[in-house]
C-alpha cells in the first residue's frame, strides 16, 4: 500500500478510495494504518468496522466499534453500528448492551424504547421490561399497542392486577382491539375469576373476535357446571 508516512488523513482517505472500488481488504488496511498513525480518529474506525462487515468479519468490526467506543461511549452512530454487526452475528451480550445504551441516551424516542423493551421481554425478564413499555405509554398515552405489550409483560410477570389495569387502559384508546380483549379473557381465566372470564368471552364474540377453542373447553371445564353456554 502506497501511503504517505505519518499522514493519517492520507491513510484515511486512500482506504475511502478503496472501499469506494469494492476492493476491501485493502481499504481495511489503509484505516488501519491510519488508526496506527492517530488512533483517536474516530471516523477511521467507523469506517473500518463497515469495511469489515462487508468482507464477512462480524467479529472484527464488533471489535473496532468497541474500541470506537473508548473514545466516546455515547457515539450514537457506533453503538448502531455495533448493534447491527451483534445482530448479524448473533451475538447476544452485545445486542442487550447496544440496545441498553441507545434507550439510555435517546430516552424521547420510541424507536429505542420499543426494541429495549422487546429484548427485555423476549429475554423473560418481563417487569425489566414493563418499566421499558411504561415509559413508552407515558410518551405516547394514545397507542393501544402499547398497553397491550405493557400488558404482557406484566402477565407473564405475573402481575395479574397490573395487567388488567394496562388493557383496560388499551381500551380506553381502542374499545375493540382484538388481542386486549382475548387477552382479558385469559387473564381472568388465570386468576380463577370465572364470571369475569365469561363476560370477556361473551364480549368478544359479540365483536366477532376468534377464540381459541381449546382455551373455551378448559374454561368450561375449570368453572364447572354453573358455566354458561356461550
Amino acid at each position: 500500500m502506497q501511503t504517505h508516512p505519518g499522514d493519517a488523513e492520507y491513510c484515511y482517505q486512500y482506504g475511502n478510495a478503496l472501499f469506494d472500488l469494492g476492493i476491501y481488504g485493502e481499504a481495511a488496511q489503509a484505516y488501519q494504518h491510519a488508526l496506527r498513525l492517530k488512533p483517536d480518529m474516530a471516523k477511521a474506525y467507523t469506517n473500518l468496522g463497515v469495511t469489515f462487515r462487508r468482507l464477512g468479519q462480524a467479529d472484527a468490526a464488533i471489535g473496532v466499534y468497541e474500541e470506537a467506543l473508548k473514545l466516546d461511549p455515547d457515539d450514537i452512530v457506533t453503538l448502531d453500528n455495533l448493534l447491527s454487526a451483534a445482530q448479524w452475528s448473533g451475538d447476544q451480550e452485545r445486542i442487550a448492551f447496544a440496545l441498553r445504551r441507545l434507550a439510555e441516551l435517546e430516552p424521547e424516542k420510541i424507536d429505542r424504547q420499543l426494541p429495549w423493551g422487546e429484548y427485555l421481554y423476549r429475554s423473560g425478564q418481563y417487569l425489566e421490561a414493563a418499566r421499558v413499555y411504561e415509559r413508552i405509554v407515558q410518551s405516547e398515552p394514545n397507542i393501544s399497542e402499547n398497553y397491550y405489550l405493557l400488558g404482557l409483560c406484566y402477565f407473564d410477570g405475573q402481575q395479574w392486577n397490573a395487567a388488567e389495569a394496562a388493557w383496560k387502559r388499551g381500551l380506553e384508546h381502542a374499545s375493540e382491539h382484538p388481542s386486549i380483549h382475548k387477552a382479558l379473557a385469559v387473564l381472568y381465566w388465570t386468576r380463577g375469576d370465572y364470571m369475569q372470564a365469561w363476560q370477556a368471552v361473551k364480549q368478544c364474540q359479540a365483536l366477532n373476535i376468534p377464540l381459541d377453542p381449546e382455551f373455551l373447553d378448559s374454561l368450561q371445564q375449570d368453572s364447572g357446571k354453573n358455566a354458561p353456554n356461550p
